[in-house]
């Protein structure tokens, strides 16, 4: 079986695919991780990359934005408040896919 690493290349060496995906200080040798990483690099500056992406996803990611952006604003007593940052809300006909809730 052929595993694809983080540039796309595919690996049937598992140690490399490893290695590709690897990063300094998750508790690897450090330097045995160096001289696998450059083994990694030569690779992938050699390898057929491969990047599948469904036509689905690539359609509705281009759809237009459900979100808006506002900035709320309240006055209390003397002052009048604005948020410092926009709040997102979802459009007339969109649906939150993951419900939250605001204080």
């Amino acid at each position: 079986a052929t595993l694809t690493g983080p540039m796309g290349c595919s690996y049937s060496d598992y140690d490399l695919f490893m290695a590709a995906w690897a990063m300094p200080g998750d508790g690897c040798d450090d330097a045995a991780l160096a001289a696998k990483k450059d083994q990694v690099k030569a690779y992938q500056g050699t390898c057929s990359k491969q990047f599948v992406y469904p036509t689905g996803k690539i359609l509705s990611s281009m759809k237009e934005s459900c979100f808006e952006y506002n900035t709320n604003t309240r006055t209390e007593g003397d002052y009048t408040c604005t948020s410092t940052e926009p709040v997102s809300t979802c459009k007339p006909g969109c649906t939150a896919a993951i419900p939250y809730f605001t204080n």
